[in-house]
């Protein structure tokens, strides 16, 4: 996340050096969350990041709620300091929040990009992982991740370490898989259960645990071949988790279209004022268990 590592601060203090990087992941998991908790703690929810949530229909009461934030490039740079002197860099490297030289243009730096939200994949406990949605209007690149495979989400969006929903659980309702975060804050808006997926091609078959108190489960697609493939691995693991019986009956894909058959994603659903009736279509479409 940072373009120079010598940008920061030189040499070590007290040689401390953080955690050793051939260490094994379970050894570093918890010094990783204490960096991604200590980044996220020095944010807050204002200004663009919170008018760019509003002007999209996602309260910032909400938004904050649910723990996200909004770095703008100084105070990235600044919590990045502070965790560095507290953690050292090897254990920011191994948080992935670290890049190593110029060439790196896909690390999730919001200071590369003019500003991002940062969402929190936190479990209901401490962060599991962090994502970023730049803000940069001209930028090429939206949604941005931590460096590493050791560091992407191992629970959805919105989503406790169960796999169940942190909000609107109850039984019998219906539960929405879709796919980013905004989309799912959006029907965190309404009032819904669900769970957002960090991108098409993130699902892990566990996820689907957190299905099984659910009446129907309503997969949000985007009408592209990528939330295709996406559905099918859910359906696959549903079948596999719970039967091809239960997964007939419960789970559902399904496309949110305007009057003129377009499709939407569920922030263009709210953003203009459809979002609960096409919900309530999706729901009366839905299987039910017999």
């Amino acid at each position: 996340v940072v373009d120079n590592f010598d940008d920061l601060v030189s040499p070590e203090p007290d040689g401390r050096d953080g955690k050793d990087p051939d260490e094994p992941l379970a050894g570093r998991s918890g010094v990783r969350a204490q960096v991604w908790h200590e980044l996220v703690s020095r944010l807050s929810l204002d200004g663009p990041g919170a008018e760019y949530l509003e002007a999209r229909g996602i309260s910032r009461q909400l938004a904050r709620a649910l723990g996200v934030r909004y770095a703008d490039p100084d105070t990235w740079r600044d919590a990045l300091r502070h965790a560095w002197r507290t953690h050292g860099a090897r254990s920011l490297d191994a948080a992935g929040v670290l890049g190593r030289d110029a060439a790196h243009e896909h690390v999730p730096h919001p200071g590369c990009y003019g500003g991002a939200l940062v969402f929190t994949y936190s479990g209901g406990a401490s962060p599991e992982s962090l994502r970023f949605r730049n803000l940069d209007p001209d930028a090429s690149i939206r949604y941005l991740s931590l460096r590493g495979p050791h560091n992407q989400p191992r629970v959805a969006y919105l989503s406790d370490l169960a796999h169940r929903p942190l909000l609107g659980a109850s039984p019998g309702r219906a539960l929405y898989v879709t796919e980013g975060e905004i989309n799912a804050l959006s029907l965190a808006a309404v009032g819904r259960a669900c769970v957002g997926l960090p991108g098409a091609d993130s699902w892990r078959p566990e996820w689907a645990y957190g299905f099984a108190d659910f009446d129907r489960v309503v997969l949000l697609l985007d009408g592209d071949r990528a939330s295709e493939q996406l559905a099918r691995s859910i359906l696959t693991s549903c079948s596999d988790l719970y039967g091809d019986e239960w997964t007939q009956r419960r789970v559902r894909p399904h496309l949110l279209t305007d009057g003129d058959g377009t499709i939407l994603d569920a922030n263009d659903a709210l953003m203009g004022g459809s979002l609960e009736d096409l919900l309530r279509r999706a729901e009366d479409l839905s299987p039910r268990p017999e």
